[in-house]
């Protein structure tokens, strides 16, 4: 049994390291959920700093802002495309991981 529960946290600890590098690697995440509360990924997205693409859902249009992410207008496919591209080209510009995660990072902690 204790050999079992061993592997079983070292295969939960392999797998968390593997989401933390995963998301630590992106740019932006994308939420197309109509509803959520207060999405625990978008906020370990933003500590890591990566930006947030969705729709206009309360907890990201709070957190988004210019500097954390694009909200859609509306909750429609084209229009969350339109925000992507909008979040891309931002990239492209402007945006830097570092000055957007420190807040968040700070918030985590």
């Amino acid at each position: 049994r204790a050999k079992r529960a061993e592997a079983r946290k070292q295969r939960k600890r392999r797998l968390q390291e593997a989401v933390a590098r995963t998301l630590a690697s992106a740019r932006s995440i994308i939420f197309s959920s109509r509803w959520e509360g207060s999405p625990h990924a978008a906020l370990e997205a933003l500590s890591l700093g990566a930006t947030l693409v969705g729709p206009p859902i309360p907890s990201l249009v709070s957190w988004s802002g210019d500097r954390f992410g694009t909200v859609s207008r509306r909750h429609r496919p084209s229009s969350l495309a339109r925000a992507l591209e909008h979040e891309l080209a931002a990239w492209r510009g402007r945006r830097s991981p570092l000055p957007s995660s420190a807040p968040m990072r700070l918030r985590s902690t």
